[in-house]
């Protein structure tokens, strides 16, 4: 018995290559701590001492492994933060298990592993289970040290072992893998960081901030433009990489102000965009709080706050996400409504596999940027769209061009790097036209509209970073994503070089609207921070007293405002028994409707097919994406026409192409029976109209429990595709 307890408290020592028998003591127990706890559970449950020290050795060898790729791709270790994502793992596999492709040697080493494992199972096949006493007591050592784990609350800072929550990134040089994981349970309490009230008021008092005050007070207008954000996945310029020429590959891009290649300071490299997501939304920086990981899981999720999508429904502005993937990863259900976003356009608005780029498991780039003036057409009001891209998420290699000769790459460059570099220029490429498109469809609509795009962070090609290297010499890690800003109307100079968090205040003022509060608080400490007549000194004390007046709004609670006030979010997926429940009763058992399939409206010359919903004041939006089906054809001289109303005012009419597409978020606040009609010529190609009920924003899970019987002015106004048009037709500046 002695000699597996023994042989299981040395074994995550001689596995991790960052301790040894002259680390101290403690390090050597903290990072035995956990594979022991599983050792014991394994040994308790089996009663065979060899299982469990084989289920611990796979343990430490899947953390090594671990911990190991998320060097080489994201520059930070496994850390217990890490846990949080695995409901995200678990709905969306590839996006991180993708990565995870061993080479020959690593494969030929688990091969080795799993032989001898094998061996040893057929040896020890017949040995006796050890008795119920020592295994009950086995399960209740174990049970204790998970207790201590959990309950027991460290310092933020342990000296005696050079470990720290603030690099925990690293921590597996102090403590190994394991031991970081369990030095990062115990101090997980130490990653919320409150503001400093006396440190908020020194930044209204500074001199350089009362300066910047007054050269902004008189930038205000009326004008109130449509405001689109882009997120860009993994987005960066490859010509900054040795082997490309100095011709930008992004030329769309480089055509915008500011023209630097890697301006855009963010808080990550190679993974986690939803640091650098929520340093954009709420205007902090993560650096605030050094331990934080994962911001929306550590800093969010228990009340709604004051970020940007709130602050411009105040201003009576729309508020959209669209973002083509599950809504739950990186808990983003949770938090964009928090932030204020009344709509969440996920994975369940776009159809496969008309939306999907060569890459079949993301959608395009070009889908996600339709989708987005699709909103635009459809408000009735100034709209802000934030759209978060997936068409360029790794891992890449999988899907490179047959013809890779125009992307203009290194010839020194071969192999798996190369694969990988191909496939993601192609994408970035795509990334490029996609936001073209977007420009030249606005520049056409004639509506005023700021644009902001940028690089979440640069993409994770180990491989090609090392063989290649970057021009300046500089390692990957230092080197930042681009970001432009475009407009159809005079607006100030962009930034040279900027950070994430300081984009909102500078695109607010841009746009002209008002700025208070955080807002203009924001903007003021990003005017400081270009100002080149200020030292760097100056420049870090008045953005670290900004810091803590934007780590205090997230900390505020404030209520719901506006439509999310009382409201839910039901996506697609949850839509079926709803969409039954809500259909008027002679509607109830038409195609479409049962099941969980889109509704089917069929056409029939002379007689418009039509669905009606008793919604009873219990919806506040629907998000809807009518669509024809595949190798439709409709006439031009006779298209089908699709037409909402409610409580028999029109609400919303287009024309459908196959080609086209179409997606309408409305307000139904008030409204007591919705309707759908669809009309036109059918042919043996084209019989009808598809409907996908994307989302519903109800005021139950049910949508069955009524809201305001008395709807906003807002709700009243016509839409845009209804206030242009002519002769009932739909006047859109895209197809």
């Amino acid at each position: 018995m002695a000699f597996p307890l023994l042989l299981a408290i040395l074994l995550p020592t001689v596995l991790d290559p960052a301790l040894g028998f002259r680390s101290p003591i403690a390090a050597q127990a903290v990072n035995a701590a956990l594979p022991l706890i599983l050792m014991l559970l394994a040994w308790g449950f089996s009663g065979r001492w060899w299982v469990a020290l084989g289920c611990e050795v796979m343990l430490l060898g899947v953390l090594r492994y671990a911990d190991h790729v998320k060097l080489i791709y994201l520059n930070t270790g496994v850390v217990y933060a890490d846990f949080a994502v695995i409901p995200g793992l678990l709905r969306e596999p590839r996006l991180i298990l993708g990565f995870i492709r061993p080479d020959a040697r690593e494969a030929v080493g688990i091969a080795v592993v799993l032989f001898f494992a094998g061996l040893a199972a057929w040896w020890f096949r017949r040995s006796r289970p050890v008795g119920v006493r020592f295994r009950v007591g086995c399960i209740v050592l174990a049970a204790a040290l998970l207790v201590l784990i959990g309950r027991v609350h460290i310092q933020a800072n342990v000296p005696g072992l050079a470990w720290s929550i603030w690099n925990q990134q690293t921590g597996e040089k102090s403590v190994g893998v394991a031991g970081n994981i369990v030095l990062g349970r115990m101090a997980a309490h130490n990653v919320s960081r409150f503001a400093d009230p006396a440190t908020e008021q020194a930044f209204w008092r500074e001199p350089l901030v009362q300066n910047a005050m007054q050269k902004a007070a008189a930038d205000v207008h009326d004008r109130r433009p449509d405001i689109v954000i882009v997120q860009s996945e993994s987005l960066f310029e490859p010509s900054m990489l040795r082997g490309f020429s100095d011709t930008p590959v992004l030329r769309r891009i480089a055509q915008e102000k500011p023209d630097a290649p890697s301006n855009l300071h963010v808080p990550v490299f190679g993974g986690r965009t939803l640091q650098t997501e929520f340093e954009v939304l709420t205007g902090t920086p993560t650096s605030f709080y050094p331990g934080s990981m994962f911001a929306y899981f550590e800093l969010m999720g228990r009340h709604s706050i004051d970020a940007l999508p709130r602050v411009l429904a105040d201003q009576g502005y729309a508020t959209t996400l669209i973002h083509p993937n599950q809504r739950g990863f990186w808990s983003r259900a949770t938090v964009i409504p928090e932030m204020g976003f009344a709509t969440f356009q996920d994975i369940g608005s776009f159809l496969k596999p008309q939306d999907y780029s060569d890459r079949i498991y993301y959608v395009s780039d070009m889908a996600m940027t339709n989708a987005v003036l699709a909103e635009l057409d459809a408000s009735n009001r100034p709209a802000f769209v934030d759209a978060i891209s997936i068409e360029n998420h790794g891992p890449w290699g999988e899907s490179p061009p047959a013809d890779e000769s125009a992307l203009g790459l290194p010839v020194e460059l071969h192999g798996k790097a190369r694969s990988e570099l191909a496939d993601y220029v192609q994408h970035a490429i795509a990334a490029d036209q996609a936001y073209a498109y977007l420009l030249d469809a606005l520049r056409a609509s004639g509506r005023p509209t700021i644009v902001l795009i940028y690089g979440d962070h640069l993409p994770g090609l180990a491989d090609v970073y090392r063989k290649l290297g970057f021009k300046d010499g500089k390692p990957a890690q230092e080197h930042n994503p681009p970001y432009r800003v475009w407009a159809n109307f005079p607006i100030p100079e962009p930034p040279p070089t900027t950070s994430a968090y300081l984009l909102q205040g500078w695109l607010l003022h841009a746009a002209g609207l008002p700025l208070k509060g955080h807002e203009l608080a924001n903007y003021l400490a990003g005017a400081v921070a270009v100002d080149a007549t200020v030292s760097a000194a100056d420049k870090r004390r008045v953005l670290d007293e900004y810091a803590n007046i934007a780590a205090a709004n997230v900390a505020k609670p404030v209520p719901p405002r506006g439509i999310n006030a009382g409201t839910i979010f039901i996506g697609h997926d949850h839509l079926a028994g709803v969409v039954r429940q809500l259909a008027a009763p002679d509607n109830r058992q038409a195609t479409g409707i049962t099941g969980d399939r889109d509704l089917f409206m069929r056409a029939v010359p002379g007689q418009p097919a039509q669905f009606d919903f008793d919604v009873g004041l219990g919806v506040a939006s629907i998000s809807l994406r009518p669509y024809l089906a595949p190798g439709c054809l409709a006439t031009a001289t006779d298209p089908l026409r699709f037409t909402v109303s409610g409580d028999g005012r029109v609400l919303y009419r287009t024309s459908l192409q196959a080609s086209a597409l179409r997606l309408a978020t409305l307000d139904l606040r008030g409204t007591r029976r919705l309707v759908l009609r669809a009309e036109g010529a059918s042919s043996q190609t084209c019989d009808g109209v598809h409907v996908r009920i994307a989302q519903l924003l109800c005021y139950a899970a049910e949508c069955d429990s009524p809201g305001p019987s008395t709807p906003p002015a807002t709700a009243m106004l016509p839409s845009r595709t209804l206030a242009h048009a002519q002769a009932g037709e739909t006047k859109s500046a895209w197809p």
